[in-house]
């Protein structure tokens, strides 16, 4: 089992965990014995912290060996170590503040934070950002930083009310706006407001603070500047991204408003490559929604930007690096879509027949047997996490309808996978797995979380799923009384729920 390669590594990963405390506790004594003895602690490097200053006293670190590194702090936050992790992390940006290795560390310790120790995170950054807003100086830099906690605030569940955050946005906001940089930053902060006032349930005051930006950005844009347009067009995606679906013809003006000023900047005779990504930040949201349910409208606005893009590689050459992987976005897209379009010419047509070697939670089954039945065939597996989240929808069907005519049947294939009593969840095996063992596996995973349906796995050398031509799962498949294919839809989420619901509903007739 995996479990026993785990616990081989982790004898390793034990003894490189000890020998990284020791060298922290070694590197806290050094700092602590180069500060002056007053009545406050202030935790900053000593001189030899800093590679610079080769005249240290030797007695403070006698190796540079033991200094910690970024790859150390790294090994401290995989390993849950942050208040380790912290000091080193804030001695070292008090002495390298613009060093981007520590920056980028500062922001991963303060997401694991968050995930993990909320309320540490929340205290964590609640000085971090106090710090910078009560400092008599605001450079472009601590704008940034306090910008990025305030969105990982904004973006992440934690503890912190909602009015304390938006407190301390206002507070960022009057900081930041009478500075020289204030313009690149503002509309950060100002949109990170409008977040929380919606996730406060005050969505009539989230849109006037949205509509102040976006009039505002749209009023500078007429300027046909690339730069102006740029910022009409971030506020225009994030209008959309926040009120889109309570404001869908608001949205739909902005954006084409907003996609017609970046089209004169494509057209004009020295077109830059950020204004096709402009494009693409303006195109690619509705593309990849239509992606799974209306790929036709998809395929349309695909191929625009596909023409658009081959003509801006004859003006500028087929040598631009943004080009080539603007191309390389767009063919990923249509790989997608391919798929998609033969998924939509599957609506109609009869159900394959199932290809079972096995079936768990169930009496085996043919489409014969299923001939009056509406059936939602679920393709998943036991690794996939959104597969997991659909579960709760997955159960709540099967309670609703079951007894009016629904049968939901799970399709998975062998993956290599056991379950492990110690931690109770399915793990990778080590080399081949034997069937028995996975198909028991499978049984105490469905009996873990409690669902109600049965599925089947499919020969190791079958290619059923690709006769529904899943790329990614979940993938639902919904069958009418007939055999006919009626909808497929892709990945999880509520939208794809609800119109699963309700074609069920359709079919049943109810």
């Amino acid at each position: 089992m995996q479990r026993n390669h785990s616990m081989s590594d982790s004898s390793h990963d034990v003894h490189a965990s000890r020998r990284l405390t020791q060298r922290f506790v070694a590197w806290s004594f050094a700092i602590a014995s180069s500060l002056p003895t007053t009545g406050m602690v202030a935790l900053r490097p000593s001189p030899a912290w800093s590679q610079e200053d080769t005249d240290a006293p030797a007695q403070k670190v006698e190796n540079k060996s033991d200094q910690p590194t970024p790859q150390d702090v790294q090994r401290l936050i995989q390993e849950q170590q942050f208040d380790q992790a912290a000091t080193i992390i804030d001695a070292a940006l008090a002495e390298q503040p613009t060093n981007p290795r520590w920056m980028s560390l500062d922001s991963q310790l303060n997401i694991y934070l968050l995930r993990l120790q909320p309320e540490q995170g929340v205290a964590r950054m609640r000085r971090q950002i106090e710090s910078v807003l009560n400092s008599e100086e605001l450079t472009a830099r601590d704008a940034a930083r306090v910008s990025t906690m305030l969105r990982y605030l904004a973006s992440y569940p934690n503890p912190m009310p909602a009015d304390e955050k938006l407190q301390l946005v206002d507070q960022a906001i009057a900081k930041v706006q009478p500075a020289l940089f204030g313009g690149s930053f503002l509309p950060d902060l100002v949109e990170i407001k409008g977040r929380l006032l919606l996730q406060a349930g005050r969505a009539e005051e989230a849109k006037q603070v949205l509509d102040q930006l976006v009039e505002e950005s749209q009023q500078a844009a007429q300027s046909g500047q690339p730069q102006d347009v740029s910022s009409f067009v971030r506020a225009v995606t994030n209008y959309a991204s926040l009120l889109g679906d309570t404001y869908p013809e608001e949205s739909k003006q902005l954006q084409e408003e907003a996609e017609g000023l970046v089209r004169q900047l494509l057209a004009s005779d020295n077109p830059q490559p950020s204004a096709f990504a402009l494009l693409l930040n303006l195109k690619m949201p509705s593309i990849s929604r239509s992606l799974y349910t209306a790929p036709r409208e998809a395929d349309a606005e695909l191929k625009d930007l596909e023409e658009l893009l081959a003509s801006l590689k004859e003006k500028l050459g087929e040598d631009d690096a943004s080009l080539r992987n603007y191309e390389r976005s767009l063919s990923s897209y249509r790989s997608r879509l391919e798929a998609a379009l033969k998924r939509e010419e599957l609506i109609g047509t009869m159900a394959p027949e199932i290809e079972a070697d096995a079936f768990v939670g169930q009496e085996p089954v043919t489409m014969a047997d299923l001939k009056g039945k509406v059936v939602l065939l679920d393709f998943w597996a036991v690794w996939c996490g959104p597969c997991i989240a659909t579960f709760p929808h997955l159960i709540e069907w099967h309670d609703k309808y079951a007894d009016k005519g629904l049968v939901i049947l799970g399709a998975t294939r062998y993956y290599g996978y056991v379950w492990d009593d110690e931690t109770n969840r399915a793990v990778r095996g080590d080399g081949e797995v034997d069937r028995q063992a996975e198909l028991a596996m499978l049984e105490r995973f469905r009996q873990e979380h409690g669902l109600r349906h049965g599925f089947f796995v499919t020969p190791r050398d079958s290619d059923y799923s690709q006769k529904f031509y899943v790329t990614g799962i979940p993938q639902a498949v919904l069958i009418d009384k007939e055999g006919k294919i009626q909808m497929i839809r892709v990945g999880s989420g509520e939208a794809n729920a609800h119109a699963l619901e309700e074609k069920i509903q359709e079919l049943l007739g109810l």
